[in-house]
């Protein structure tokens, strides 16, 4: 069984604790942007959203007895709703597949991929069970140089999900924002994340799921070089259509306090207002690819 060797950066705890505090407030303000805007139901942002295609992006199950202040973490339970509710109302795939779609079918519409970030165990422990009972794949993008190392997955663990129809992708060796790294730091992180991940599991990575969200012009243009397909952001404004740029894929980010009003607005639409005018703002203070 493969063994991740690759040293994870030091400065991630750091990093996380600070993306955690930001992420806690901007849910609530956006929450309460979108509940404001409401009223805007045919503007065509929101008919855009609606004709287009969702990919979710998840962190962290946790047992409903845990209490967690960490808006990564969803609890048991409500990911159990949710699954049930994505599996009645989308048709549900991996992200590869979602991908082929876009590129080839014009009637592509109203199919959902579930994805998860960083390669928590409770993926396996918590998630994985309930994925299975309702039939519903996902597609996992994992930091290579937390693995075999708790609270991450083990090797082990990943290969028993893979074995089921669990698609994996790379999110890096040590989980940096790429566009920090010189040329070659970040072409030996998308290579050899690759690599490790291709060797463990027998065939091609073909995703990657940028960490933080974090990207430009130079950090796609190595995804490429190093043999991805397709990447996914932290952009949520917007759905998935045909024809668009797969280095730059939509993801719809649920957390703590996303109950089932609140999961629904979002998988309606209607935070994409907000979260256009909240990029457009982060666009107006510094570079960013906001399309």
């Amino acid at each position: 069984m493969a063994t991740s060797t690759h040293s994870a950066d030091h400065h991630v705890p750091l990093i996380m604790r600070a993306c955690i505090g930001r992420v806690r407030w901007r849910e609530r303000l956006l929450g309460a942007a979108a509940g404001l805007l409401s009223f805007q139901d045919n503007n065509p942002l929101l008919e855009a959203w609606q004709s287009g295609n969702l990919i979710l992006l998840y962190h962290r199950i946790v047992d409903d007895s845990e209490i967690s202040l960490n808006p990564f973490t969803v609890p048991r339970s409500l990911f159990e709703s949710q699954v049930a509710w994505l599996s009645r109302i989308y048709t549900m795939m991996t992200a590869s597949e979602l991908v082929r779609l876009l590129a080839s079918s014009p009637s592509v519409s109203r199919c959902a991929v579930i994805t998860f970030d960083d390669g928590h165990e409770s993926i396996f422990t918590h998630a994985w069970p309930i994925l299975q009972a309702y039939g519903v794949p996902a597609t996992l993008f994992l930091d290579t140089g937390r693995l075999d190392v708790p609270p991450a997955l083990s090797c082990a663990q990943i290969m028993a999900m893979v074995a089921h129809g669990i698609e994996i992708g790379s999110h890096s060796i040590s989980h940096v924002d790429l566009r920090l790294l010189s040329d070659a730091a970040l072409r030996y992180e998308m290579a050899t994340s690759r690599e490790f991940l291709s060797g463990m599991i027998g065939h091609r990575i073909t995703g990657l799921a940028y960490p933080f969200g974090y990207y430009d012009d130079r950090v796609v243009r190595f995804v490429r070089q190093a043999g991805y397909t397709y990447a996914c952001t932290c952009l949520q404004h917007r759905t998935n259509h045909l024809g668009d740029d797969p280095y730059q894929l939509s993801r719809l980010e649920i957390n703590l306090h996303d109950n089932r009003e609140r999961f629904q607005r979002k998988l309606d639409g209607h935070y994409a207002a907000v979260y256009a005018t909240l990029y457009r703002l982060q666009a107006a203070m510094r570079p960013c690819r906001v399309k």
